[in-house]
């Protein structure tokens, strides 16, 4: 997950792109900034639906095997 604040970021990119031979000017590391922290931001509404699917199977199964 992206550490520190958003300028951390956005300079921290700036740097590793100028240090690896392809400068971002500063709208494309902020644009790359944005792409980091939203793609690591947690998906709780897929984390509920997981749950929610898992605990139905398992009461699923749970009911099909208290029949026996």
């Amino acid at each position: 997950m992206a550490k520190g604040t958003r300028k951390e970021i956005i300079a921290d990119i700036m740097e590793w792109s100028a240090r690896w031979g392809s400068p971002l000017s500063r709208a494309q590391a902020e644009a790359k900034a944005d792409q980091v922290t939203n793609a690591t931001r947690p998906r709780w509404g897929w984390f509920i639906l997981f749950t929610i699917v898992a605990v139905l199977w398992v009461w699923f199964f749970a009911s099909i095997i208290a029949k026996f």
